[in-house]
């Protein structure tokens, strides 16, 4: 376990409970876990009523994606920090070609879902923008109340 340096009045003491250190990262990182699938299904719905078939299907697959990236994210860090209590060595990650290979393939799956969510989050703001556009020339355009008001 890791002895953490804290500050009293009276000077610098050490504290032998990290646990509390990762805790709170921990239950913020499980706790966001449902919101990337919960986001792109309420996109995908949308895309569905749209009729854009390809962003629906990007929607489920980047929302469950992100999801287990988020998971994975939590994973790692309970590993990393018990590694050594769980009978690892200090350098296991980098001691072992098959342990290096396994980390750095998840790793770039979990950065890469993060940026393709990033990247369809960006392609829905263009798509509805150019759509209210759209909506706001048909309705100035077919809004009678300006003939009756104007002759």
């Amino acid at each position: 376990m890791i002895i953490s340096l804290h500050q009293r009045s009276s000077g610098y003491y050490y504290r032998d409970d990290d646990w509390i250190d990762w805790i709170v990262p921990m239950l913020l990182t499980v706790g966001t876990v449902p919101l990337p699938t919960l986001l792109f299904f309420q996109l995908r719905s949308l895309a569905k009523r749209a009729h854009s078939a390809h962003l629906a299907e990007h929607c489920a697959i980047v929302g469950i994606g992100t999801s287990l990236s988020l998971l994975y994210a939590a994973a790692m860090m309970i590993l990393f920090d018990n590694a050594e209590a769980w009978g690892f060595r200090s350098n296991w990650t980098t001691s072992s070609n098959a342990s290096l290979v396994l980390i750095m393939i998840i790793s770039v799956a979990a950065f890469l879902f993060s940026f393709w969510s990033l990247y369809l989050l960006i392609r829905f703001a263009i798509t509805f923008r150019r759509a209210a556009r759209e909506l706001r020339r048909k309705w100035t355009r077919d809004d009678l109340s300006r003939e009756i008001i104007h002759p």
